[in-house]
């Protein structure tokens, strides 16, 4: 098929649904803390967790957990060129020293040749990073240039509830890969039209955030026993939680700053390769299968390209290496009494959240295979234990489990952005989040059990119990990882 008449084929399908999705925004959930006053009211469970009588402080999630502000995401002096918010600045910072552009063009490479992961094949996807390269701006020597790389910034998300002993959880920044025209459609009037530049390629940096770190002073000031942790955390939260407090624009930019500095500077923490705070990189895309895959006689529609998440850490040789997929066990597994016996022998674990998939097992990437969902035919308790399972996975929380595989905005389907959490935007209009996010109704593929979907809401209730902690010495020391295997 030529490549234009591919272009027009799906960007038809593309451009429809995605411009309905940014046309009703979804980045501000009923019931979530507001500026003017449309607070949440105190969970008694989250008041009885943190061991505290007094009133639980309200929480404005836009502004203190998932940032997506148009004020922030296109600050001028933060998000283009050099600034500390660009793609290009925080993959320089974590190289460190090294060559950035080839930090840089070594990870995207990694897409040219089948890499094989604990025992997986992950397969090539090199006509479409080649293309990738091939239309990235240039320095007149040739080279990547990454004050202009095309990677536009979605949001700015603080995951305190991924916290473990010893670390105050995550901090991210979520980019969309965007390419001019890449929706380019024609005769169709719900498309973007000519100039929509979204595309379906997602990379997030995703930074552990150790105490020290949240102290200051690298390993100078001590952090001993579990009053000093859940000091060190509580202090960290209320400097996100103050953020509620400061209008969007220049002041609440500054201040913002300052928290992502804290774990997205050079050598924000010594102990890991580059100095890099960086738990791991994740990419979410179908657009790398999109560009010149089928060739003649293929056809996107019929034989529909298949999602993919990757997971990249910084390796000790320094370089961005593709490392198996967190909580996700191989695609094999699935449906088999193998699997069935991990989950019924793992049952109390993986109902606390806290279950870790062994290592051997871990796939090499998530697939968005035909209609996955996780199941086995010998399981005890397919109601809870195994919808836990499966939500924890990367495959399962962007897929079926949450809703997110037959995407919608009101009554209408979004065909192609299952499996993103975030939407791509274009320049001028705020992210969409999916519903699992801001709350939808699930059915569950297996029980037809229905379960109501809020992950921010969740998220709320955490900030409340860690931000207003006020009696260290009594506090339940299940504030400290609350979730420690929760779905990320």
């Amino acid at each position: 098929m030529p490549s234009n008449v591919f272009r027009l084929v799906l960007g038809s399908v593309l451009a429809s649904s995605m411009a309905l999705s940014l046309a009703g925004c979804l980045s501000r959930p009923a019931g979530l803390a507001t500026p003017d006053g449309g607070a949440v009211s105190p969970d008694r469970r989250t008041q009885a967790l943190s061991g505290s009588s007094s009133p639980l402080p309200s929480i404005d999630a836009p502004r203190e957990l998932f940032i997506t502000n148009l004020s922030v995401v296109e600050d001028p002096a933060r998000t283009t060129g050099t600034g500390v918010w660009t793609f290009g600045t925080l993959m320089t910072r974590m190289a460190n020293g090294r060559d950035p552009e080839a930090f840089v063009r070594n990870w995207l490479l990694t897409w040219t040749t089948d890499q094989t992961v604990n025992g997986d094949v992950v397969k090539n996807r090199k006509l479409g990073i080649e293309h990738v390269l091939a239309t990235w701006p240039k320095l007149p020597d040739g080279k990547l240039d990454l004050t202009k790389a095309p990677f536009r910034l979605a949001g700015i998300v603080n995951r305190i509830d991924l916290r473990s002993k010893g670390d105050a959880g995550e901090g991210r920044f979520v980019f969309h890969y965007v390419e001019p025209d890449n929706l380019v459609v024609t005769g169709d009037p719900s498309s973007a039209g000519p100039g929509d530049d979204r595309t379906l390629f997602t990379v997030i940096f995703e930074y552990g955030i150790d105490l020290h770190m949240v102290s200051g002073d690298w390993g100078k000031k001590a952090i001993q026993n579990q009053a000093d942790r859940l000091q060190a955390l509580s202090d960290w939260a209320n400097r996100w939680h103050r953020l509620g407090s400061i209008p969007f624009g220049p002041s609440y930019n500054a201040e913002l700053q300052k928290l992502t500095d804290v774990f997205s500077g050079a050598n924000a923490n010594p102990t890991k390769p580059n100095g890099s705070a960086l738990n791991q990189l994740r990419t979410n895309e179908v657009q790398l299968a999109l560009q010149g895959a089928f060739g003649p006689g293929g056809d996107p529609i019929a034989s529909p390209p298949i999602w993919e998440l990757r997971e990249f850490h910084v390796s000790g040789a320094g370089s961005l290496a593709l490392a198996p997929v967190a909580r996700t066990t191989k695609l094999a597994l699935n449906n088999t009494t193998q699997l069935g016996d991990l989950i019924n022998q793992n049952e109390s674990a993986i109902l606390k959240d806290s279950f870790k998939v062994p290592t051997s097992l871990l796939a090499g990437s998530a697939l968005m295979a035909d209609n996955l969902v996780w199941n086995a035919p010998n399981i005890l308790h397919p109601d809870d234990t195994r919808f836990k399972f499966a939500q924890n996975t990367c495959s399962g929380c962007h897929l079926a489990e949450t809703g997110l595989d037959q995407p919608r905005i009101g009554d209408l389907p979004q065909p192609f952005i299952g499996f993103l959490q975030v939407r791509p935007r274009r320049a001028g209009q705020e992210a969409v989040l999916s519903t699992f996010l801001t709350g939808v109704n699930v059915t569950d593929p297996v029980t037809g059990k229905v379960r109501s979907m809020n992950d921010l809401q969740r998220r709320i209730s955490d900030m409340q119990a860690i931000a207003g902690l006020t009696n260290f010495q009594l506090a339940n020391p299940n504030l400290e990882a609350p979730f420690p295997n929760r779905v990320d």
